[in-house]
């Protein structure tokens, strides 16, 4: 069984997916119209173009194998093609005298060739069925992003993080590792659990620790995704986390709240003011990942203390 690489959270794929097809499409003298799903499904489609191509987004979870993936997505195609025909008067009164030419399913990634066999075998029995929606000769296709490459250059080059980053989750190794290499890093973060949680035994003290080390390299690998892909986006993070960083150590001085209470609204301030600095870019999964993992570096070089009274 071969690994694979986790793919987009399916909402961030949905999402670029969208903003991918808008620019296409506008480049193109077309209009592309997303489909809201959120009363009663999308009835097959994401979205719909003026000019007959209608389009589904699809990232698969959980999936372990090559083989396994080409099985979900085969049902994929199958399952909404046929809400074409179950929704068939929706979609003849919508599209009107545009019906659809093509219909793309959108993918991260497209790895076996028998999914457009299969494809075009589920196209040629919706064409079959006669129905006023497709056209006589409809077809399908199944594309990825970089299937577009005009329209993904322009938002890479417009700092959009609508992109699905890799997700990226610490292993049991990695931890050891970050104690091994940063240990006054560590030692630091060890203190302000004790500090926290002073009625906890040490198992539960080890692991809140470990929890907190978590946090840092998931925010920590979201960064270098960013620095790498879109390094403008990056640097105004980098300005805004250099400001806010001296308003914490500053407020450590002084401050007597509580500091559970004290960690969880710095985080949410952090997050509130993210959202600022980057124009409302980032998609609030990423948000809060970058704001835990503020969190668990401040824990461990310092600027964010407790005062012990």
């Amino acid at each position: 069984m071969s690994e694979l690489e986790p793919w987009p959270n399916p909402h961030d794929w949905q999402r670029y997916v969208n903003a991918l097809l808008s620019q296409h499409h506008s480049a193109q003298g077309t209009v592309y119209q997303p489909v809201p799903d959120t009363t009663h499904g999308d009835a097959g489609l994401e979205g719909y173009s003026n000019d007959g191509h209608g389009y589904q987004a699809y990232a698969d979870v959980a999936t372990c194998t090559h083989a396994e993936r080409t099985r979900k997505q085969k049902e994929k195609i199958a399952t909404d093609l046929q809400k074409l025909e179950t929704y068939k008067d929706f979609w003849r009164d919508l599209l009107g005298d545009c019906p659809l030419r093509f219909w793309t399913l959108m993918v991260p990634d497209l790895a076996d060739k028998s999914v457009l066999k299969y494809a075009e075998a589920e196209a040629k029995k919706l064409r079959q069925k006669g129905m006023p929606h497709i056209d006589p000769n409809f077809r399908t296709f199944v594309r990825t992003h970089h299937d577009f490459p005009i329209a993904k250059a322009w938002i890479d080059r417009n700092h959009m993080a609508i992109w699905p980053f890799r997700p990226f989750e610490p292993t049991d190794d990695d931890i050891r590792a970050l104690r091994t290499d940063k240990p006054r890093f560590q030692q630091n973060v060890e203190r302000k659990v004790r500090t926290v949680y002073a009625k906890k035994n040490e198992q539960q003290v080890q692991g809140v620790v470990d929890n907190v080390l978590t946090y840092h390299l998931r925010g920590t690998d979201l960064l270098e995704q960013l620095r790498i892909r879109m390094p403008a986006l990056w640097e105004r993070i980098i300005d805004h986390d250099a400001v806010m960083e001296k308003n914490v150590a500053a407020t450590s001085e002084f401050s007597t709240e509580a500091p559970t209470h004290r960690i969880l609204a710095t985080q949410k301030e952090y997050v509130s003011s993210l959202e600022s600095a980057t124009n409302r870019t980032l998609s609030d999964e990423y948000k809060n990942r970058l704001g835990w993992g503020i969190i668990g570096r401040w824990l461990g070089n310092c600027p964010l203390e407790f005062i012990d009274e």
